[in-house]
């Protein structure tokens, strides 16, 4: 597999390692002996999060990571990068919630997301009170 931990995703690598290592305990199935996982543990826990971290992180997950968790740390870091690059959020709603604003939205011949991007912006230029700082009031 050609994987190679870079610089731009190094501390994202090394947290979502420690997150694995410290709430998964079966994360190092794969190997045999209980002296070996704290070996490979400890060895992680030294890298120093430095300039040579991505080098030491990307060697270290070479040689004791499996191909399935390469993977998968390999799909976590790219939806990582995706999520930065679109700096969007999922709201979460109630079923009858959700339905009201579908049916909303295509009242006006709109998607959800549209929709509520409209009634945030004529909301917030209604309600939008001037700030403080721009009154001249003597306290």
């Amino acid at each position: 597999m050609r994987f190679t931990i870079t610089d731009e995703n190094k501390v994202h690598a090394w947290s979502y390692i420690q997150s694995k290592l410290k709430n998964d305990p079966f994360y190092f199935a794969h190997v045999e002996y209980y002296e070996l996982k704290k070996i490979i543990t400890s060895s992680f826990i030294s890298i120093k999060q430095d300039d040579s971290l991505a080098t030491n992180l990307d060697s270290w997950c070479k040689k004791h990571l499996n191909e399935k968790q390469l993977n998968v740390l390999r799909a976590a870091l790219r939806k990582k990068k995706s999520r930065r690059k679109h700096a969007s959020f999922s709201v979460e709603l109630p079923r009858e919630t959700y339905l009201d604003l579908k049916y909303l939205a295509a009242a006006e011949d709109m998607n959800i997301k549209d929709y509520l991007v409209m009634l945030i912006d004529i909301r917030s230029k209604e309600a939008c009170p001037p700030s403080i700082n721009s009154q001249n009031i003597n306290l």
